[in-house]
């Protein structure tokens, strides 16, 4: 076995029984030796922990025992604990192949990194860090990618570093659907991809004349195993015309489907459908938001610009979106999401655009990143700014949480804030403004009508979820501070001693300066309540384990569990000392 094999090993392990657990799918008890998980298999872990301020057992490296041997192998846990997890034989066998897959990833992930500091990876461009990056903190399998194997992972996935070339396609469809933000047009498109000898290129094949024609561009993976195939027909009358792989090599980003430029930092990202599971979904790109993406991304902007309080926050614009439907999967309502998220594109601004002279831009999931010597890149940044970690903190939450809450109680708008659509913006290592992106499902009005809802089009309105509180509350607490800020709390609370009940008194003072900024919001402070006493678990990992692998019609959505002690509150009230 592999240094780094084991290594990778052990970690998703520690992080599987941590996840499981948290979710209440398994059930720890304290004992002698720490915490025991008794498993109707006639199996027990045992291990050394300590319980985060959210109720997480964060479990000490190189701690797990199995019947009071050393444990090292994720994929036996879920089979020890088949019967706790309810799974079926047929669901086992999936998962342990989606845990599998991962497992490689980590592995090449802790090769990849081998050799390079905090420092380093600190220092590294937004695109560039990426491949260094652990990934969906929250998800077991966040690197599952079913379908794929090593040769794709070598050729696809963000920890190899690979250089993916598009294959283009154009069309005069009347079927297609598609949105473009004012001052662009399809050739404008083509050219953040191509340089003038492609250009001449695809002039020829079309005739001379770009003019008329639409271009999609089809990620390889997606052309190979789906767009052959599936699109025969458009192909052979061609309603779709292949151009061929062409133009600039681009760099995948965590989600697979976003790629950044490798040769023009500064032109567009395209996110492109790969009909892969990975983490909760197939990955593909819904033609739901097509048509209104830029309007909505635009209109967004347009109330950061307009509102003080939103000064330091950006949108990266969805300038346009693509979207062409296949035949006959159009006219089965029903069947599976994945096949009407096939074929399609968004062109996103890069956040490299918008960054001034010494500043850098930074994935949210970035900020709880360590090295392969347990070192937190968060160390670097503290360094730069000369700052305490108190300070620092202060600054994050200024310029994310405080935006992110505006948002919902001034114009009614709520974002999934989870560590991979938030970018934080550092000068010199300090905090100073946030990137938001990818809004498609992500983005959720009030049910209150506001007069921000009303600046929309009825087209936008109505392609957008309108949600009571209760619930647009919740894409705060669970998509940012459960999904990411446990994560941060735990890491400072571990590596930098720092009190996770200092670590959310800090957020709430911030919250609480807000408030006395914008005293006219008082009635929606008491409607979107942050800080009262328990707020909903979510669980990502039970959706695996209880719908399986098959197909459905819609996304999946997560399952709610027991509510949970609220941090905020609890710091109103002093009740932890952790």
């Amino acid at each position: 076995m592999s240094h780094w094999y084991a290594r990778a090993a052990q970690a998703l392990l520690q992080k599987t029984l941590s996840e499981l657990l948290f979710e209440e799918a398994l059930v720890a008890l304290p004992c002698s030796e720490g915490y025991e998980v008794t498993l109707g298999s006639s199996v027990r872990y045992q291990f050394s922990a300590q319980q985060s301020i959210w109720g997480q057992l964060l479990i000490e490296p190189g701690t797990v025992l199995r019947n009071e041997q050393q444990a090292s192998c994720p994929l036996q846990l879920l089979v020890d604990a088949q019967t706790e997890l309810a799974l079926t034989d047929i669901i086992l066998a999936n998962l342990i192949e989606e845990t599998a897959n991962t497992l490689a990833a980590d592995t090449r992930l802790l090769e990849q990194r081998d050799g390079l500091s905090a420092g380093y990876l600190a220092d590294l461009p937004y695109n560039a860090q990426q491949a260094y990056l652990d990934g969906h903190p929250k998800a077991i399998a966040n690197k599952g990618r079913m379908g794929w194997g090593i040769a794709e992972h070598c050729a696809y996935a963000p920890e190899h570093n690979p250089e993916i070339r598009l294959h283009w396609l154009a069309t005069r469809s009347e079927h297609l659907r598609s949105g473009l933000l004012r001052g662009w047009s399809p050739e404008m498109l083509l050219r953040q991809s191509l340089n003038d000898t492609d250009l001449e290129k695809v002039a020829r094949q079309l005739g001379g004349d770009l003019r008329g024609w639409q271009f999609i561009p089809v990620h390889p993976w997606q052309w190979q195993h789906k767009i052959q195939t599936l699109f025969a027909a458009a192909l052979a009358e061609q309603s779709l015309i292949s151009l061929g792989e062409l133009g600039d090599a681009y760099l995948p980003q965590q989600s697979l489907r976003t790629l950044g430029n490798r040769i023009r930092p500064l032109a567009l990202d395209i996110k492109l459908p790969i009909t892969v599971l990975n983490t909760s979904c197939y990955r593909g790109i819904p033609a739901r938001y097509i048509e209104v993406g830029p309007e909505i991304s635009r209109w967004l902007q347009s109330l950061c610009d307009r509102d003080p309080e939103l000064c330091n926050t950006h949108i990266l614009q969805e300038v346009a979106g693509i979207h062409y439907p296949q035949a006959q999967y159009q006219q089965i309502s029903a069947s599976p999401y994945r096949f009407h998220e096939m074929l399609g594109a968004i062109w996103r601004e890069p956040v490299s655009q918008y960054l001034k002279e010494g500043q850098q831009a930074v994935m949210l999931g970035a900020l709880w990143q360590l090295d392969n010597d347990a070192q937190p890149l968060l160390q670097h940044w503290l360094q730069m700014s000369q700052l305490t970690l108190s300070d620092w903190l202060q600054r994050l939450f200024d310029v994310m949480v405080v935006p992110l809450y505006h948002l919902m109680c001034a114009h009614g708008v709520a974002l999934v804030a989870h560590g991979q659509n938030i970018t934080v913006i550092l000068q010199q290592g300090v905090p100073v403004a946030v990137s938001l992106k990818d809004f498609q499902g992500d983005l959720r009005l009030s049910d209150t009508l506001t007069p921000a809802h009303q600046e929309l089009t009825s087209s936008a309105f109505q392609a957008l979820d309108r949600l009571p509180d209760s619930h647009l509350i919740h894409d705060l607490q669970t998509g940012n501070f459960v999904t990411a800020l446990r994560f941060l709390s735990a890491m400072c609370w571990q590596l930098f001693k720092f009190s996770e009940m200092r670590f959310y008194q800090l957020l709430s003072d911030s919250l609480a300066r807000y408030k006395q900024r914008q005293p006219q919001l008082q009635r929606e402070y008491e409607r979107f309540d942050l800080f009262q006493p328990q707020i909903p678990k979510l669980c990502i990992n039970r959706v695996r384990l209880q719908l399986g692998y098959d197909d459905s019609a819609q996304r999946p959505q997560m399952l709610r569990g027991r509510d949970m002690r609220n941090p905020l509150f609890s710091t109103q009230n002093n009740e932890l000392s952790i």
